[in-house]
């Protein structure tokens, strides 16, 4: 669960980066694509990884739990890619740019709290002795 973790916090402050640092500044273009975008995009990789090798090693984190978590990341890394890709490089039509926002945003909200909640879980399963989930 620490690397999902740093994962969500590569994301998250490649968020905050990307909105206060990127578009805070008075030249701070919309059309463009920052170096905090990036680093979204290696937060939502990782966490990928880090929740598929979670569930690979069979620890204390319920399977439901792992797949939405993988799920969310790539739905995050999806809708990077799509807003990314075909509108800030290609410059497709951007009359479904918010579908690549949606994507984008829902990923990394439930992402972060889909981590919260599984943290939790797995603090109370480690607490009761119960070392790994049973189908």
């Amino acid at each position: 669960m620490k690397y999902v973790w740093i994962g969500v916090l590569i994301m998250v402050a490649g968020i905050v980066g990307d909105a206060f640092v990127f578009f805070g500044q008075a030249d701070g273009d919309a059309d463009t694509m920052s170096i905090f975008s990036w680093v979204i995009l290696l937060g939502g990789i990782f966490s990928l990884w880090a929740s598929l090798r979670m569930r690979r090693n069979r620890g204390t984190m319920p399977a439901i739990f792992v797949y939405l978590m993988a799920i969310c990341a790539a739905s995050l890394i999806i809708g990077w890619i799509w807003d990314g890709v075909f509108y800030h490089w290609l410059g497709l039509d951007e009359s479904l740019q918010f579908l690549a926002h949606g994507f984008y945003d829902l990923g990394s909200i439930l992402l972060l709290l889909l981590a919260i909640v599984g943290s939790i879980v797995q603090l109370f399963r480690r607490k009761s002795g119960q070392s790994t989930f049973t189908r």
